[in-house]
């Protein structure tokens, strides 16, 4: 084998095994917040980030709705909410309908 190419493996094996490990750990914090949220009442508020995800305010507290769940922009303010501490289900109940997801 090459010297120049053991030398680059050398540095990028390792790098791509502390890049995977670093998103692994991201992904179950951020899994794991959601998890320990807990909230019931009418969304006063929904905003929503670039890529899809709904930051809402209930009972004037704010809460970010990351990655776990896939609202598809169902959030609308008016609409109850529900989630329970160390359940990972949440659920909506739209305003004008009464018409209710689980997500």
């Amino acid at each position: 084998m090459n010297k120049n190419l053991k030398i680059f493996l050398s540095f990028i094996i390792p790098l791509t095994i502390v890049f995977v490990a670093f998103l692994s750990f991201q992904a179950m914090k951020g899994s794991q917040e959601n998890y320990q949220m807990e909230f019931i009442g009418v969304v006063e508020s929904v905003s929503y980030d670039k890529k899809g995800f709904p930051t809402i305010s209930v009972n004037k507290a704010e809460y970010y709705l990351s990655n776990y769940y896939n609202f598809n922009y169902e959030i609308e303010k008016g609409d109850i909410i529900k989630k329970k501490q160390d359940e990972r289900t949440c659920i909506l109940i739209k305003k004008n309908t009464g018409k209710v997801f689980q997500f």
